[in-house]
């Protein structure tokens, strides 16, 4: 994952829209399959699961609450149109959260693994 995608992750707030293109890495991680994306390290690939399941998770959840904002070419938000941004129903707003929750998680635990990679791998 580069930087780009990390920082995404760390720092955007789905409560405001962004770029199409900033999902991409995630759903490009999620559609890898196959030996060529596993490690043959067992302990690395325990840990490289769970990523990958979160990694899996995030990249469904931009299919199922993302959609394209007819104010910007390439732009996606997390509200529910017909509804200015401030004034969400409940559930939209627990989703905009959720989101946020789940990309954070995710900066994590990804972090940490490259940390355990890195030392398993001597890099």
């Amino acid at each position: 994952m580069d930087d780009d995608a990390l920082t995404f992750l760390q720092q955007h707030d789905f409560n405001m829209d962004f770029q199409q293109s900033r999902t991409e890495p995630m759903r490009k991680i999620a559609n890898w399959h196959g030996a060529r994306y596993e490690f043959l390290d067992a302990g690395l690939q325990k840990k490289w699961k769970l990523v990958r399941e979160q990694i899996d998770g995030l990249a469904g959840q931009y299919v199922a609450k993302l959609v394209p904002r007819s104010t910007g070419q390439g732009m996606l938000t997390a509200h529910l149109l017909g509804y200015e941004r401030h004034n969400q129903p409940a559930h939209a707003v627990a989703e905009v959260q959720e989101l946020n929750r789940t990309a954070t998680k995710l900066y994590e635990d990804y972090n940490q693994f490259d940390r355990y990679a890195r030392r398993r791998l001597g890099l």
